[in-house]
């Protein structure tokens, strides 16, 4: 069946994710904001209630006294100063736990984005028939039902609690004025932190669902994936990793091959042939290795890594690797200037020892050029 091309059936790529925040376009969630500003709240409450309750009366004390002084001189400000003083440090805890709890919910979302374009007016945002849309559409269906079902858990929590709390609240008539606040302060407390938790809950939940959104909204054509491959594909980075990625597989592939090899021939850096040629074994050298570019590479880092030998004999090597494959003996026609280089191979080593290798140049009948094209005498 035809695929249709325009069908987004593709998962997000991570460079269509990573240009998804570039534009501000990033997984949220209100529910975990919420919840983790709610759960601060009821901390603060259980840190600092007493201090509140301590600073409200100072407060109340300050607004209500007065002395000869302000009779005489009256500053307004200086009045609410002193009055509001007091709450000045609750106040400041308070706003630095809901600004630790509003980053954390967006840390544990994805991070922070910011794009500015965000900010330009739209005609499409400040169409009614679009918000309408978005209103009675499938999302704020969905939105109406998450709504209405964080509202029942919470009423049901709330009463819950409350209905277990009757008979104290039956005794507070009973109790001191000071014990009464305190019980109503920790009844307070504890009924704030369990609907705290009650929020996790539900983010716990949303967040799913709401990643599940993030990914369908960035899904791609098979196209759009395909062309941001070709695009990648251009990157200097991509180019590395793949050459990197292609000489390590090379290398598996022809490792066990070099290990018997005798010589290796170099063009010196396009072509590279590695011969092999045991006296008992072989009637005349076998090729183990051919290549040129990135092959040729890999066949000249295996010999140095085995300490083959390596010698630079142009059209040597191109003789050899256009007119053989891997496997192969080579040409009669070249058994007099390979067998002279391995004798001097034999004879020396693989250090050399300071010595020059001999002049040794392919004959006429297999004189190749670098594109293969036989080369006139």
């Amino acid at each position: 069946m035809a695929e249709q091309g325009g069908e987004k059936t593709e998962a997000p790529t991570q460079r269509r994710r990573e240009q998804a925040r570039e534009k501000g376009d990033l997984l949220t969630s209100r529910e975990l904001a919420t919840a983790l500003v709610g759960v601060s709240g009821a901390l603060w409450l259980w840190l600092y209630g007493g201090d509140l309750a301590e600073a409200t009366r100072l407060a109340a004390i300050a607004s209500l006294s007065i002395r000869r002084d302000d009779i005489l001189v009256f500053e307004p400000a200086d009045a609410l100063f002193a009055m509001l003083r007091p709450l000045a440090g609750p106040l400041l805890a308070l706003g630095v736990m809901a600004m630790v709890a509003a980053v954390l919910g967006r840390v544990l979302t994805g991070g922070f984005g910011f794009n500015i374009s965000l900010w330009t007016p739209k005609a499409s945002r400040m169409n009614p028939l679009a918000g309408l849309k978005r209103i009675f559409g499938t999302k704020g269906l969905i939105e109406l039902v998450k709504a209405l079902g964080k509202s029942l858990l919470l009423i049901g929590l709330s009463a819950w609690i409350l209905y277990g709390q009757l008979p104290v609240f039956a005794g507070l008539s009973a109790m001191q004025f000071d014990a009464a606040l305190s019980t109503m302060g920790t009844l307070a407390i504890r009924l704030i932190l369990i609907l705290s938790c009650g929020l996790l809950l539900i983010a716990g939940s949303d967040l799913p669902v709401q990643f599940i959104q993030w990914l369908k909204r960035l899904r791609m054509t098979k196209q759009e994936v395909k062309d941001e491959f070709r695009q990648q594909e251009g990157s200097p980075e991509v180019k590395h990793a793949i050459r990197r990625m292609a000489r390590e597989n090379l290398k598996r592939a022809n490792r066990g091959a070099m290990a018997d090899a005798t010589v290796v021939l170099t063009n010196p850096t396009h072509f590279a042939v590695a011969l092999r040629y045991r006296p008992e074994q072989d009637a005349a050298p076998v090729i183990v290795a051919r290549g040129r570019g990135l092959m040729a590479e890999v066949i000249r880092d295996l010999a140095a890594e085995r300490q083959i030998a390596i010698l630079s004999y142009p059209s040597v090597a191109r003789a050899v690797y256009f007119t053989g494959k891997v496997g192969m003996m080579i040409r009669p026609d070249l058994y007099m200037a390979v067998a002279t280089i391995l004798a001097f191979v034999l004879r020396v080593g693989a250090e050399m020892n300071g010595e020059e290798p001999p002049e040794v140049e392919a004959p006429e009948s297999a004189s190749f050029d670098a594109d293969g094209r036989m080369m006139a005498g």
